[in-house]
């Protein structure tokens, strides 16, 4: 159980990460 809990965290860290690496991206073929 705590391990999903830690999974689900990690998942919720990625897609954020994701998201900020999404946007730099799209502000770098803007520039």
């Amino acid at each position: 159980n705590g391990k999903l809990f830690v999974d689900h965290i990690s998942r919720l860290k990625r897609a954020r990460i994701a998201k900020k690496l999404r946007k730099l991206k799209s502000l770098a073929e803007v520039i």
